[in-house]
């Protein structure tokens, strides 16, 4: 999704800003799930395309608490799994 909206011109300076993505890794990221795609059984068909590193020029870091923070407010399973992970006892 990344790659596409800067191979299009379009901003993610946003989800850079907040610490929801890193730039310099979206090629990395996009090769692990791709793997994982693969051992669930399903089909990849969406290669990084050519002149890829050329578009990642930013480089964004992660906020874990904001990345976690995000995703309890966009999925209410992972809210109960976030909250019920909280609880346990480090």
């Amino acid at each position: 999704m990344f790659i596409g909206s800067l191979l299009k011109g379009k901003s993610i300076e946003g989800f850079i800003r907040d610490g929801l993505v890193e730039v310099h890794m979206i090629d990395v990221r996009h090769e692990e799930i791709a793997a994982e795609m693969l051992r669930r059984g399903y089909n990849h068909k969406s290669p990084l395309p050519e002149g890829t590193a050329d578009v990642l020029y930013h480089a964004g870091r992660v906020d874990p608490k904001r990345s976690i923070k995000d995703l309890s407010e966009r999925c209410e399973e992972c809210r109960e799994r976030i909250n019920r992970a909280e609880r346990i006892p480090a």
